[in-house]
């Protein structure tokens, strides 16, 4: 090796210099994730859904996902914690009127909006530099900080009690998280459920409230859905505990009644085979053994056969032989 002109890299090189980790284009990610549906990869376009983790996707492409799991290469990975349209909602994005797709022989403008939706109450683009929210009741979309601007006691649906909360008094944290407050757009109430820094328990809070992230971070996905995997596994040993405690219920409560009727049956089928089969076997016994008795009587009466008596005839009549002339004629035969 060597002496080519060439430089070979020696182990100690590729020990020292560790390779550089890759990094995803964030321009590019951020375009994908508001642009396009998270599973057919296709621009997104209305009717468009949305999961607890805050993907958004065509409603088309979920249902051929549903009708067939293995329609798309990536889906289990993607949304396979979707079981139904159930776990899914159904969001109003409004359009961005500043935007266009620019064709294929055009250039496009640097300074154009690259996104297709904006905020219906600041007219922000929704592009990941600023956090959008879907309200779970209805399913309108704002960017959190206009959602934030309107919640005012204006629009507040169950306030507090005069008696306990006077309009001089402000309300404490945990009367802000109880408040209902009316969706600007079309009026339905809603519990605002934001994100805190000082929440620990923001992913349980998110997964049961009424405010739903889109595209949220990566390690805010992966709580919910090991939240949403141990909520699930938790419903179903409920059922299944449930179904087996109403089962032993069943059972006992049918216990007595059953193994009466069964004791009953088995005294009545022994006491019809001891009129039936078992009378049957009896003569029948008799009859053999009556018959075995009559024979040896029979016997003792006759006495033995001429045949029986020659065996054990004795050997005084018979004559014997000397040793000389014992077997000599059928020595040379």
């Amino acid at each position: 090796m060597g002496a080519d002109g060439g430089s070979i890299p020696d182990r100690r090189d590729l020990v020292k210099n560790k390779p550089k980790a890759q990094q995803t284009d964030g321009e590019n990610l951020r375009r994908a994730q508001w642009s396009s549906c998270a599973l057919s990869k296709r621009s997104l376009r209305s009717p468009i859904v949305l999961d607890a983790l805050g993907r958004m996707y065509n409603k088309d492409a979920m249902l051929e996902f549903l009708l067939d799991r293995s329609s798309y290469g990536d889906g289990e990975s993607i949304c396979g914690h979707i079981r139904g349209f159930k776990d899914l909602l159904t969001i109003q994005l409004t359009p961005n009127p500043n935007f266009y797709s620019p064709s294929a022989d055009e250039t496009s403008d640097v300074t154009a909006p690259k996104f297709p939706f904006s905020c219906p109450l600041t007219q922000r683009e929704a592009n990941g530099t600023t956090p959008f929210v879907a309200l779970r009741p209805c399913g309108d979309v704002f960017s959190e900080a206009g959602l934030k601007a309107t919640l005012t006691t204006s629009s507040v649906v169950q306030p507090k009690s005069p008696s306990t909360m006077t309009a001089d008094t402000s309300p404490s944290p945990s009367d802000e998280k109880s408040r209902m407050y009316a969706c600007p757009t079309c009026s339905t109430s809603f519990r605002p459920t934001f994100i805190r820094s000082t929440d620990k328990d923001q992913a349980a809070e998110l997964l049961n409230g009424d405010i739903i992230y889109l595209n949220s971070s990566f390690g805010l996905q992966e709580d919910l859905l090991i939240l949403i995997n141990a909520a699930r596994a938790e419903e179903k040993a409920a059922k299944k505990n449930k179904k087996r405690k109403s089962g032993a219920v069943a059972a006992g409560d049918d216990g007595d009644s059953a193994g009466a009727e069964k004791t009953t049956h088995k005294k009545a089928k022994a006491k019809t085979e001891m009129n039936g089969n078992g009378g049957r076997v009896g003569l029948i016994a008799k009859a053999v053994a009556d018959e075995l008795k009559a024979a040896e009587e029979k016997r003792k009466a006759g006495g033995m056969s001429d045949a029986v008596k020659s065996l054990y005839a004795g050997k005084k009549g018979k004559e014997e032989d000397n040793f000389i002339t014992r077997g000599t004629f059928t020595r040379y035969a």
